[in-house]
């Protein structure tokens, strides 16, 4: 595939990223999310990424919205604590 880029589904970027580097350590692979993604849906998919030391660059956004799809559970943005 010769491209710059793709996207995954919601918080499974660092799942992807990890198969892409373990597959293909020579790429430079970045993970360019938000905090909701990141650290909420994809909370475990990016500590076992860390927990893996890959060669893998994050880009973590702190828009402090989760942005998360209607009726699903995620953390109280910080104007409810």
């Amino acid at each position: 595939m010769n491209t710059y880029g793709f996207h995954s589904i919601h918080g499974r970027a660092p799942a992807i990223a990890t198969g892409l580097k373990a597959t293909r350590p020579e790429l430079s692979v970045w993970v360019v999310t938000g905090d909701g993604d990141a650290l909420s849906i994809g909370g475990n998919h990016l500590i076992h990424m860390l927990r893996r030391n890959l060669d893998i660059n994050i880009l973590l956004f702190n828009n402090k919205i989760y942005g998360s799809p209607k009726a699903s559970t995620h953390p109280p943005p910080r104007s409810a604590r």
